[in-house]
This record gives C-alpha cells, sequence and structure tokens, in this order.
C-alpha cells in the first residue's frame, strides 16, 4: 500500500497535469532558446534559474491547495512542497542533455533519432531516481513514519513518467531548431570590417581579415595580426559579437583563431587538437569548444 500522502497527491496531480506540462514546457524552451540565441544575456543569471524553478513549483502547490479546498481534503504544504520538488530537477537535467548532445555527431537520421531517444528514457529514470532518493532522504528527518523509496518511485513512475519523457525527447528538437536559425542570424547582422585598437599611445584601424589570433592575455586581450601584436581592453566575449563567426571562432577558454589562417590540425588524442596557424603559431582546439570547430575537421 502506498502512503495516504502519496495516493492523494497521485489523484490531485492527475488533474491539470497537462496544463502544468505546458507551463513548465513552455517557460524551459523559451529560456533554453535565449540562451542559445543570447538575446538575453540577463538569463545566463542563476537567479533567473532558480526563479523560474520556484514559480513552477509555487504554482504546483497552489493547486493542491485549491485542490484540497474544492474537493475538502486536508491540505498540508510540507507534503506539497516535497512533492513537487520533482519540477526542481528538470532545469540542471535538461542542460545536461543539451551538452550531451553536442558531443554526438550522427550522419545516420535512424541512429540519432535512437540516441535521442534512449537518452531521454536515461535522464528520465536518472530525475525520478534522484527525485525519489531526495523525496526519502528529507522525509528521513522531517517525517514519522518515513516514506519507503520504492513507493516514492512507483508514484513519480506512474504520474510523471510520460511528462518527463515527452519533456526530454522535445528539448533535443527545441536546441536544435534554435541552434539551425542562430547559425542563420547572423547573415543579417553587418559585420565591420575594421576595428579600432590601441598600439602604445596611438589608435590604430586594423583591417578585420587580416587578424589571425585572439587571445586573453590578463588584464588585456592580444590580437595578433600581420606579425604585430596589439592590446585591447575588450574581451574574448565582446569580440564573439564584434566579429563575423563565418571567419573567426572560439576555440578555447582563452583563445579565438581567424578561420582564413589554418594551415594544418593535428590531434592530441584526447579530443583536443593542436592548430598550426600561417603565421608559425600553434593554437591548442580545446574539445569543450569543440561544437564551435567541428566543421573545421570536415
Amino acid at each position: 500500500m502506498l502512503p495516504v500522502g502519496v495516493m492523494r497527491y497521485r489523484m490531485r496531480h492527475s488533474v491539470g497535469k497537462r496544463y502544468w506540462w505546458w507551463f513548465i514546457d513552455d517557460t524551459m524552451q523559451r529560456t533554453i532558446t535565449d540562451k542559445l540565441f543570447k538575446f538575453h544575456s540577463r538569463f545566463k543569471i542563476p537567479g533567473i534559474w532558480v526563479g523560474i524553478v520556484a514559480l513552477s513549483i509555487g504554482l504546483s502547490v497552489f493547486q493542491d491547495y485549491v485542490y484540497s479546498r474544492v474537493q475538502n481534503t486536508d491540505f498540508y504544504i510540507s507534503e506539497s512542497l516535497l512533492y513537487n520538488s520533482i519540477w526542481a530537477f528538470l532545469v540542471p537535467l535538461a542542460l545536461l542533455q543539451i551538452r550531451l548532445l553536442r558531443r554526438f555527431n550522427f550522419n545516420n537520421k535512424l541512429k540519432k533519432i535512437a540516441t535521442l531517444v534512449a537518452l531521454s528514457g536515461v535522464l528520465t529514470l536518472t530525475h525520478l531516481f534522484i527525485f525519489a532518493s531526495f523525496f526519502v532522504s528529507v522525509s528521513y528527518f522531517a517525517f514519522s513514519p518515513t516514506h519507503h523509496f520504492s513507493h516514492i518511485f512507483n508514484a513519480a513512475l506512474s504520474n510523471q513518467f510520460y511528462i518527463l519523457v515527452l519533456f526530454y525527447v522535445f528539448i533535443p528538437f527545441v536546441s536544435l531548431a534554435a541552434k539551425k536559425t542562430a547559425q542563420y542570424a547572423p547573415l543579417l547582422v553587418e559585420y565591420p570590417e575594421s576595428i579600432n585598437v590601441k598600439r602604445g599611445l596611438k589608435t590604430i584601424s586594423l583591417k578585420t581579415e587580416t587578424i589571425e589570433r585572439i587571445s586573453t592575455q590578463r588584464p588585456y586581450t592580444e590580437l595578433v595580426s600581420c606579425g604585430k601584436n596589439y592590446l585591447d581592453h575588450r574581451t574574448l566575449k565582446e569580440f564573439e559579437t564584434i566579429l563575423n563567426p563565418k571567419h573567426f571562432v572560439r576555440v578555447h577558454r582563452s583563445a579565438m583563431i581567424n578561420k582564413n589562417t589554418i594551415k594544418e590540425l593535428k590531434s592530441r588524442q584526447n579530443g583536443d587538437y593542436d592548430c598550426l596557424l600561417q603565421n608559425g603559431e600553434i593554437v591548442r582546439f580545446s574539445r569543450h569548444y569543440r561544437a564551435n570547430w567541428q566543421d573545421l575537421l570536415q
């Protein structure tokens, strides 16, 4: 037999859970898409993600309260909060899923779809396992008698399984669509043919096509062009928005290069690569930025 609290919440969450699935999916979809497009830098603030999760849980608890008043049943906010904490694990696991998908590069669509479905299933079960473990751990200190892991896991499996599966299946398609759109977005932007940089006390107009490498030299950023070095106060992130991404790509946490200046790529056998530029410099390509320079290997 399931605990009375779990049975009551199974009944409550069967009513209106489609609405909450739509609400959470819509919120996550807009947030992840904005992050990929980089239209709104405020979405990078952790507080925004915490606010989204808190709002989702708060509305679910409010739904439980309204349901209890309508059905004339008992309402315990502690149990409601604990049960609805299942939604708090959506954000980190969705971000993990997007990171994992960036590492897959299947030419066969069937294999790609099979991988997406398998990954979604694994993430769903992982989500339920983490939630049930969290529920039981908290209930051990907060409730008496405590809840059993199998009871909570089975309750979440029967109530939230299909919602979570749909969520994790849907996320890759949202990410892929946003990524494709983002690839075409730069075509509508006009990038400068030259930028102003300082060399000593002078300000020089530097043609962007002559820039070979940009790297971090704290507290400045170093630009290399035609054998000369220039220091600038702008960060690599700023240069990513200034320079045309068709020619300039971030390949390392501390380096960007001009694609047109690449002479040779050599694997390090660990996912990283060494890039030999036409000026003789060697720049390391980090596997953590592989999504940026993957096309250079094809």
